[in-house]
C-alpha cells in the first residue's frame, strides 16, 4: 500500500529524508491525480534535504510558442528520480528568435545546460493547421519552407553554444487531419506535409552534435491524443497540454536527460520462473511451463523478444535465480519456444543463494560497478531485500499479469542513449567473451603466460570514422579506468579533433576471444615544454591486462617523435576511480606540489618506457 502524506512527513521530521524521497516516488509510480504531484513536488523542493542525498542541480531553459508553465511540477518529480534538481527558466510566451539571436537575451544570461525547443506549427505557421485545404500546392510549399527556415535559424542559433544541448520538439499532426477521411489518398495531405517537414528537421539536426529530436507524437500517442490535448487550457491560457500530457512529457524530457548527465544503466539482471516463463521450473518440469503458443505463454515469449532486443541495442543481460541449475538451463537448450539462449547471458547466477551475494558476484564478474543494474524480479521478498541491501540497484517488481510485461521492460528509459555505436551492439556478445576470459585466467600457470595465451592485438592512433559516437560515449560513461573523469559532449570531442592544440587518440582491442573494438582513449594537450594528459581512460573490459600501460607507452613516443621531454598526467578523484589513484606514480612519474585543481603528476620521457610488453602486438596509426 502506498504511503500517504501524514506518513511522508511523518518520515521527513524524523530526519529520514531517503525513505521520504523513495515513498514519495513511489507514490507517483501509477500515475497520480494532479495534487499529489503538487505535493511531491512541494516536498523535494522545500522539505526534503536533497543536497545531503547527492542532488545536483540542473539548468534547463524553455524555449517555447505555447504555455508550458504547468510542467514544472513534474519536471521536479521526474528529475528527482535522476538525483537532480531542475532550476527553470521559462522564455516569453513565443519570443523565441527574440531570445535566441540576442546575446544579451535572459535566456544566455541564465547559461543553460539544457535547453527545450517547444514549438507547434500552430504557431509557426497557422494557415498550414487551419486553413490548409484553401491553399494552393504553392502556398503550402511556400509556408512550409518558411517554417522550416524560421526552426533552421533558431536551431543553428542554438547550437553554436556547444555548452548547450538542444532537446527540439518536432512538429505534431492534428488528430482529426483537414481533409478528413480523404487524407491518405491525397498526393499532398496535411499529415504527408508534416511528416516531410519532420523529416527536414531530422535531417538538420544530425549537423549538430549537441542538438536531439524529441518524437512530439509518439509522446502524445502514448497517452492518447483526447487525454493528451486540452483544448479549453488552449483556449483559456494558451495551454494545449493537459495533466496528463505534462507528466508524460515531463518523463520523455527526463529520459534525454538521462544520457546526456551520463546516468544510464548497462546491465539487467532477470529471475527465470514467472519471468522468462510461466511456473516454476522444479514443479512443473520442461513441459508444464508456460512458454509461447496460447496465453500465457505467448506473453512470456514477446517479453523474451522484447529482452533480445535490448540484448542487440547494447544492455547487458545477466541471471540472479534460486533454481536446480541443471533444470533451469534444461530450458534454454531444449525447449522449443525460448528465444533467449544462454550466449545472450554474460553471466548466469543459478544457485540458491540470496540475490543480494549473486548481483555483488556478477558485478565483480563483468567489471562494473551495482549502480549501473536493473534488477527484476516478481517477488515482493525479492525485491524488497535488494532495495535494502543494494539502494544504488534499480530494482523493479514485475507485474503480476503477463499482459504487461512487454510494455513495463519497453517502457524504461534507464539504457536509452543517444547515440548507437558497433561497440554497442556487441556489447553482450563481449562481456560474455569477458567471462571466458577469466575462466582462462584461473586456469593459467602465471599472469604472463595467461597474457600471451590470450594473442592480444592493439590497433592505437587518431580516431578512425564511425568512431566519433563511441569516443563520446567512453567519456561520459566510464568511471572506473578513468583518471580525470572529464565529461565532454559531442562539440567538445569535434572541437579538439579539429584543434591543432589537441590530440585524440583511441585504442582497439583483439584477442583470440573476439574483439573488443574501441576500449582507450586519451586526449593530450599540447605545450611548449610538455604534453598535458587531459583524460586517460579505458573500458572496464580490458582492465587488469596491461592495455592502459601500452597506451602510455604510445603518448610517450609520440611526444618523443614531437620533440617534447616530459608528460604532464593528472588525477581527479572520485568515488568510483579509486582503482587508478596510483596508476601515474607506479609507472615513474613524480607528483607535482599539490595545488587547487588536479593532481598532477610528471613523467620525464628518458625514463618512461619505450617499448610495449613483446606478450601485445601493437600496430600504431
Amino acid at each position: 500500500m502506498s504511503p500517504n502524506r501524514e506518513q511522508i512527513k511523518k518520515l521527513i521530521a524524523q530526519g529520514r529524508h531517503q525513505q521520504a524521497l523513495d515513498a514519495l516516488l513511489d507514490l507517483l509510480s501509477e500515475g497520480p491525480p494532479l495534487h499529489k504531484v503538487h505535493f511531491a513536488a512541494q516536498m523535494i523542493s522545500d522539505q526534503i534535504d536533497t543536497a545531503s542525498l547527492g542532488f545536483k542541480p540542473l539548468r534547463i531553459a524553455i524555449l517555447r510558442s505555447f504555455t508550458l508553465e504547468l510542467i514544472e511540477p513534474f519536471m521536479i518529480t521526474a528529475c528527482a528520480r535522476l538525483a537532480l534538481t531542475p532550476q527553470l527558466y521559462f522564455a516569453p510566451y513565443n519570443v523565441i528568435q527574440q531570445e535566441v539571436l540576442d546575446p544579451n537575451s535572459p535566456l544566455h544570461q541564465f547559461d543553460p545546460q539544457i535547453v527545450i525547443l517547444a514549438a507547434r506549427l500552430h504557431e509557426l505557421s497557422p494557415k498550414l493547421v487551419w486553413q490548409f485545404p484553401s491553399l494552393s500546392d504553392q502556398q503550402i510549399e511556400q509556408l512550409s519552407e518558411e517554417a522550416l527556415q524560421d526552426m533552421g535559424q533558431i536551431i543553428s542559433a542554438l547550437a553554436k553554444h556547444s555548452r548547450y544541448q538542444v532537446i527540439v520538439h518536432n512538429l505534431s499532426s492534428p488528430a482529426y487531419p483537414a481533409m478528413g477521411v480523404i487524407e491518405s489518398q491525397l498526393p499532398t495531405g496535411q499529415r504527408l506535409l508534416i511528416q516531410h517537414m519532420n523529416q527536414q528537421l531530422r535531417r538538420l539536426a544530425q549537423d549538430y552534435p549537441n542538438v536531439y529530436i524529441l518524437d512530439f507524437d509518439q509522446v502524445r500517442a502514448r497517452v492518447g491524443c483526447d487525454r493528451f490535448d486540452d483544448l479549453r487550457g488552449w483556449y483559456l491560457a494558451k495551454s494545449p497540454i493537459s495533466s496528463a500530457g505534462m507528466a508524460e512529457l515531463a518523463k520523455e524530457y527526463a529520459a534525454f536527460i538521462r544520457p546526456l548527465i551520463s546516468k544510464t544503466k548497462k546491465c539487467l539482471i532477470l529471475d527465470l520462473d514467472n519471468t522468462l516463463w510461466g511456473g516454476i521450473i522444479g514443479e512443473d518440469g520442461l513441459e508444464g511451463i508456460k512458454l509461447g503458443g496460447d496465453y500465457p505463454g505467448n506473453a512470456f515469449a514477446e517479453f523474451q523478444q522484447a529482452l533480445l532486443n535490448l540484448y542487440h541495442r547494447g544492455v547487458i543481460l545477466a541471471v540472479a535465480s534460486k533454481n536446480n541449475k541443471a533444470d533451469a538451463i534444461e530450458v534454454f537448450q531444449k525447449h522449443p519456444e525460448m528465444i533467449l539462449r544462454q550466449e545472450h547471458f554474460a553471466s548466469m547466477h543459478i544457485n540458491w543463494q540470496d540475490k543480494v551475494q549473486s548481483i555483488r558476484t556478477i558485478a565483480a564478474e563483468l567489471n562494473i560497478g551495482t549502480d549501473s543494474m536493473v534488477f527484476m524480479d516478481d517477488s515482493d521478498f525479492e525485491c524488497e531485500l535488494v532495495r535494502q541491501e543494494l539502494p544504488e540497484v534499480l530494482t523493479l517488481k514485475l507485474p503480476g499479469e503477463p499482459a504487461k510485461l512487454r510494455g513495463k521492460l519497453e517502457s524504461l528509459d534507464c539504457f536509452d542513449l543517444l547515440g548507437y555505436t558497433a561497440e554497442d551492439r556487441a556489447r553482450g556478445r563481449q562481456y560474455r567473451q569477458q567471462a571466458q576470459r577469466s575462466k582462462a585466467r584461473a586456469e593459467g600457470a602465471s599472469l604472463e603466460d595467461f597474457y600471451r595465451s590470450l594473442e592480444i592485438k592493439l590497433l592505437i592512433g587518431p580516431p578512425q570514422p564511425g568512431q566519433f559516437n563511441r569516443i563520446v560515449q567512453m567519456t561520459q560513461k566510464t568511471n572506473q579506468f578513468n583518471l580525470t573523469t572529464r565529461r565532454y559532449q559531442p562539440t567538445d570531442i569535434k572541437a579538439m579533433l579539429d584543434s591543432p592544440d589537441t590530440f585524440v587518440y583511441a585504442l582497439r582491442y583483439a584477442d583470440r576471444f573476439g574483439d573488443a573494438g574501441l576500449v582507450g582513449l586519451a586526449i593530450v594537450r599540447t605545450r611548449a615544454k610538455d604534453w598535458l594528459i587531459d583524460s586517460l581512460l579505458l573500458s572496464c573490459r580490458v582492465i587488469g591486462r596491461t592495455v592502459e600501460q601500452a597506451l602510455l607507452v604510445y603518448l610517450a613516443r609520440q611526444a618523443r617523435q614531437a620533440g617534447v621531454h616530459r608528460l604532464i598526467g593528472e588525477y581527479i578523484p572520485t568515488a568510483k576511480n579509486v582503482l587508478v589513484k596510483d596508476f601515474y606514480s607506479s609507472r615513474g612519474f613524480e607528483q607535482i606540489a599539490a595545488h587547487d585543481g588536479p593532481i598532477q603528476f610528471r613523467g620525464n620521457l628518458d625514463k618512461l618506457p619505450a617499448d610495449y610488453a613483446d606478450y601485445l602486438q601493437v600496430e600504431e596509426c
